[in-house]
């Protein structure tokens, strides 16, 4: 089983500029042990390869090209000069 303490904790929140205060050190020390020991389950499992799902199943829908007139799409945008949409410029000109 893996072991965690609170010595462990305060080093990784001080590496990720995080301030633990006591009652919240005990707090999350106790649910990382809680996460770990899950872990460890999960580790002894053993799945033989009949088990594994390993199906190769595409659940998306594939892509249909579809034609669209620049009118259509240029009528959604808030402002568009020619075959172009006009947008706010973002770098100062010299």
């Amino acid at each position: 089983m893996s072991t965690f303490n609170q010595e462990e904790l305060k080093a990784i929140a001080k590496l990720s500029g995080l301030s633990i205060g006591n009652d919240e050190l005990a707090l999350f020390t106790n649910q990382i042990t809680k996460v770990l020991s899950l872990i460890d389950q999960l580790q002894t499992v053993s799945i033989t390869s009949s088990q594994a799902n390993t199906r190769n199943v595409n659940i998306m829908r594939t892509d249909m090209v579809e034609q669209e007139s620049n009118e259509l799409i240029l009528g959604n945008a808030p402002q568009s000069q020619e075959s172009y949409f006009v947008v706010p410029t973002i770098l100062d000109e010299k």
